[in-house]
């Protein structure tokens, strides 16, 4: 059960990571790019799963009070993550707003 939940965290953290920089930095740097080079930037920086899977690694070696620290955490970020995926723009209010909620999943 544990394993599942480690593999699907990764997963999510991988397309996570790749979608956020391609969206927020490469575009943001290389507007005309074109399709294809975005698609190619975004797997390009799927290998930052690599992060993922020593993380997962270390999952499986850890205590579980050291797991629950990593899940309050990873909530937390799921919370700003959705603010800044659900309004066009945010500030610092709202983004306190989206910690309090993260950690009110907990």
């Amino acid at each position: 059960m544990v394993f599942a939940v480690t593999m699907s965290t990764i997963s999510s953290c991988n397309y996570t990571v790749s979608d956020i920089v391609t969206q927020d930095f490469f575009k943001r740097f290389k507007p005309a790019a074109s399709d294809r080079s975005t698609l190619l930037f975004g797997r390009g920086t799927t290998l930052s799963g690599l992060a993922g899977i020593a993380t997962a690694l270390w999952m499986a070696n850890a205590t579980m009070g050291a797991i629950w620290d990593l899940a309050i955490l990873v909530t937390n970020l799921i919370g700003i993550v959705t603010l800044g995926l659900l309004t066009r723009r945010t500030h610092q209010t709202g983004t306190l707003i989206g910690f309090v909620f993260g950690m009110a999943l907990v």
